[in-house]
């Protein structure tokens, strides 16, 4: 057939339907970006013919080929390069190593490639899977392994491959066909038997979607200051959520504001803790509207604004939990109120657009995260995103009619949802709402948004965001055929990925360094934590390979065979990469630590110690016992036993504090951590007595391992759990639903933890100290 014309650059580089009628003409892209349309890039070259014709072309020229040089090994490539060199024969580039699409093996289903992929420069690390594979031949190992996962009240959910879920429940998996691998060893059933039952038993999550839905169908709360109408839960309908007096006008709005003194205090508690890592306001401009609506306050006939209120309110909220350690019962009154007036509010929130309903959504959506609700936390931050793109922030071309402020606002409310959502489509392996090809934003000025903020820091974010999303689209694609292996192509693309990374670390500001000293706190937070994520990042790159290796020595612990790998060397040195990237994550939180910065509540400090850990203690899950550790092993065992302690020291919201649970009894597992079950003198005591106000300084360390700990939540952590764990059954360890790397918190008594679930302080308000069911 006769090919189309041949797409501009501009339109390659974006993959876009290049739109001209002549190819003289400037495509309408080019036209409306305002750029010049120029075809310098190569046309691909494309094979023509069906698969039949193609392969029996192939067999011909193979034979022929054998035929001619019948006394040489032609079935080596390098002896093909050496006759064609002796004979003056172009041949295409010997170091060419990208994967090509396989047009002659004979597969049951349709190809799994289109025209559209073939523009993609990206291995092929998937190979389809067919009916005629010979059962007797060894296979590659899975990095793919798809199926929805149930959640307490029934309803199954979808997570994909660069999961951490996934990750985990490969490991439960280990930790179950070692402990029968290992049941003769008395010392070590003793110590471990029952605390391995239970890791590998899980079969739902409590943190993606830890709520039930209450029988009656009306989960609404008695909430101190808050009449039924304000504290209406989810399942209201929205015909009483927004006919009520309070939000009509000003001052019926601002009666349910508290005293001056505690809402200033909150919202500083807000900006010296919580906005720094999840920046979406200008502090002037938010303070200048926020003591003008103290002055409204007694207007009767002005209406209020339902988005900035609900603004207002998840502000008092993160910021009532920033100082929950000065009074934990105060905290969580005013979390619970401004929560449920917030909630109350949702559907008006998601009905319309403007600005501050993307603010208010994306505060929300930052609390529910960490209070357990990842699935929620994932439909707000999709919702608030679609919105930011209905607003037109996504792109610069729709702003020139703002003044310079509020420009810069929209850039940064942008680059924060971008990034966290990026964030989180790889912490749940789900694909993302934002189409790249469509972004056209610039960084907001810090000279006009925020003076004092570190420099450089969010452009090298964004770039380190954007690579996670080509790791991710290169290392965890989804193929169609359901089943991922490890290739030569994979090693090819992980060592890239890698290279890459390094040079993104290369290339970083000598100011944006971890060894750089810097004199502010929030500058060294931001600092480090981008070094967290850029070794995470790493880390989560090489994870199949630390899971190849693990599974070997489970191999050999089970006196089997290992299974064969192409490129055995380079996956070993992936694997001791994937921990040493594990171990360096460590070493920075844990210089957030000594800092005085670490922070439980309301970022991910303890999801990426999480990852790190679970990394580091899978290497010494089925290792020889005789083999002895080196000096390596010993330095990241030592920053394990470090990290755990300040995990156990540290207030921690819902979705941390489970995390940090599955840590620390890792660790235990494998024998890093002792196995011994820690008193009750481990557990936080009330730092009650002083008023909120009161003990709220305007600059606020994040972390408190000298600070009291919070009250445990009812029902959670108010008591030692005994060994009451049942004999485990061959099922035990081998139920295929044990998936989630979560426990059921709900049913201490039930599930049986082999430690003390009160060793870790909680931040008193989330999870079950909210409404009943949620």
């Amino acid at each position: 057939r006769r090919r189309a014309l041949a797409s501009c650059d501009g339109c390659k580089g974006r993959r876009v339907k290049c739109q001209r009628s002549e190819s003289e003409e400037a495509c309408v892209s080019c036209v409306k970006a305002g750029i010049v349309c120029q075809t310098t890039l190569p046309r691909k070259t494309r094979i023509y013919g069906s698969v039949e014709s193609l392969s029996i072309r192939y067999r011909a020229l193979d034979a022929l080929v054998k035929g001619l040089f019948a006394d040489q090994d032609t079935a080596d490539t390098k002896v093909l390069f050496r006759i064609a060199q002796e004979r003056n024969i172009s041949m295409p580039d010997a170091n060419d190593t990208s994967a090509e699409q396989d047009l002659f093996q004979n597969t049951s289903g349709p190809s799994v490639k289109s025209d559209y992929d073939s523009d993609l420069d990206l291995p092929d690390i998937f190979l389809p899977v067919t009916q005629a594979d010979n059962p007797f031949a060894s296979r590659q190992p899975k990095l793919v392994d798809e199926r929805l996962i149930p959640t307490p009240h029934g309803v199954s959910h979808y997570v994909g491959p660069s999961s951490s879920f996934k990750f985990a429940a490969t490991i439960r998996n280990m930790v179950g066909q070692c402990s029968m691998l290992q049941q003769d060893d008395h010392q070590l059933r003793r110590n471990t038997h029952a605390l391995r039952a239970d890791f590998a038993n899980m079969k739902i999550s409590k943190v993606i979607e830890p709520r039930e839905p209450d029988d009656s169908g009306n989960d609404t709360a008695s909430v101190a200051g808050t009449d039924v109408a304000t504290s209406t839960s989810r399942t209201t309908s929205p015909s009483n959520t927004f006919n009520d007096p309070h939000m009509q006008t000003m001052e019926s709005a601002f009666s349910l504001l508290p005293p001056r003194n505690v809402a200033d205090a909150l919202v500083a508690g807000f900006f010296d803790r919580v906005h720094a890592d999840f920046p979406l306001f200008h502090r002037s401009t938010f303070q200048q509207r926020y003591e003008l609506s103290w002055e409204a306050a007694s207007e009767s006939t002005q209406k209020a604004d339902l988005a900035w209120m609900c603004c207002l309110f998840m502000v008092f909220v993160l910021g009532a939990q920033a100082l929950e350690e000065h009074d934990v019962e105060q905290s969580s009154q005013l979390q619970k109120r401004y929560l449920a007036l917030t909630r109350a509010r949702l559907h008006k929130l998601v009905t319309t657009s403007s600005l501050q309903n993307v603010q208010a959504l994306a505060l929300l959506m930052l609390y529910e995260h960490n209070s357990g609700e990842r699935n929620t936390a994932w439909m707000l931050v999709g919702c608030a995103a679609r919105m930011a793109i209905c607003l037109g922030l996504h792109r610069d071309n729709t702003a020139t009619s703002f003044d310079s402020i509020e420009r810069n606002i929209r850039r940064r409310v942008w680059w924060t949802l971008y990034m966290f959502e990026h964030e989180l489509s790889v912490v749940l392996g789900r694909p993302s709402g934002i189409d790249d090809a469509e972004v056209y934003v610039g960084l907001p000025d810090e000279t006009i948004i925020e003076p004092a903020g570190c420099p450089d820091i969010l452009k090298s974010s964004i770039q380190l965001t954007q690579l996670q999303i080509k790791m991710r689209a290169t290392l965890y694609p989804l193929p169609r055929q359901q089943e991922i292996v490890l290739t030569a192509g994979h090693t090819h693309a992980t060592s890239t990925m890698l290279r890459t990374l390094d040079t993104w670390f290369a290339n970083m500001p000598a100011h944006l360094r971890p060894e750089h000293k810097s004199l502010l706190p929030t500058h060294q937070r931001a600092i480090l934590l981008l070094h967290v994520r850029y070794q995470y990042t790493k880390t989560v790159a090489t994870r199949p390979y630390i899971l190849l290796k693990a599974n070997n020595d489970i191999n050999a612990l089970a006196g089997r065979s290992p299974r064969h790998y192409d490129q055995e060397n380079e996956a070993r040195v992936l694997a001791e990469t994937c921990c040493a990237c594990a171990h360096e994550t460590i070493k920075c939180l844990l210089m957030l630590g000594a800092a005085g910065l670490l922070n439980g509540t309301s970022w991910l400090d303890t999801y990426f110690a999480y990852h790190a850990i679970l990394v580091i203690c899978l290497d010494f899950l089925a290792r020889p016992r005789e083999l002895p550790d080196t000096p390596e092993d010993a330095a990241r065992k030592q920053s394990v036993v470090q990290m755990c302690t300040f995990i156990r020291q540290t207030r921690l919201a819902s979705t941390y504090h489970i995390l940090g649970q599955v840590s620390v009894q890792f660790a235990r597992i494998v024998g890093i951590l002792d196995h011994s079950v820690p008193g009750e003198e481990g557990v936080g005591a009330s730092a009650g007595g002083r008023d909120i106000v009161a003990g709220a300084p305007h600059h606020l360390p994040h972390g408190q391992p000298q600070l009291a700990a919070a009250v445990p939540v009812a029902g959670m952590a108010a008591h030692h759990v005994g060994n009451m764990y049942a004999t485990p059954t061959h099922e035990t360890f081998n139920t295929p639903g044990a998936m989630w790397d979560f426990f059921d918190l709900a049913n201490p008594e039930q599930a049986g933890y082999g430690m003390n679930l009160a060793e870790f302080p909680q931040a008193g308000t989330f999870g079950q100290g909210m409404n009943p069911g949620y």
